[in-house]
């Protein structure tokens, strides 16, 4: 399953807590189902950069941090998760 992220919800610290759409059922999907669904295979999330290209999110397991979610890395991106509005009520 492939799901198209629009907007995120994040907490008092500015953190994203949640990746949402939404005009879709299964939103808002809070960062740590995100990440086992990605790791286990069962859903991949993208959101669409400035030119209609899917840049999707993986999972980073950071030694210090922990897991945490970002958009993938390529020659040139043009959009980030970090960089998606922010929809408190999503």
């Amino acid at each position: 399953m492939i799901r198209e992220i629009t907007h995120v919800k994040r907490n008092d610290k500015g953190d994203i807590v949640a990746l949402c759409n939404p005009r879709k059922f299964w939103s808002p999907r809070d960062t740590k189902a995100v990440i086992s669904d990605i790791e286990s295979g069962a859903c991949r999330y993208f959101e669409t950069d400035v030119i209609g290209l899917k840049v999707y999110v993986e999972v980073i397991d950071d030694p210090i941090d922990g897991k945490y979610l970002r958009s993938e890395m390529g020659d040139s991106i043009y959009c980030s998760i970090e960089k998606l509005p922010d929809l408190p009520d999503c």
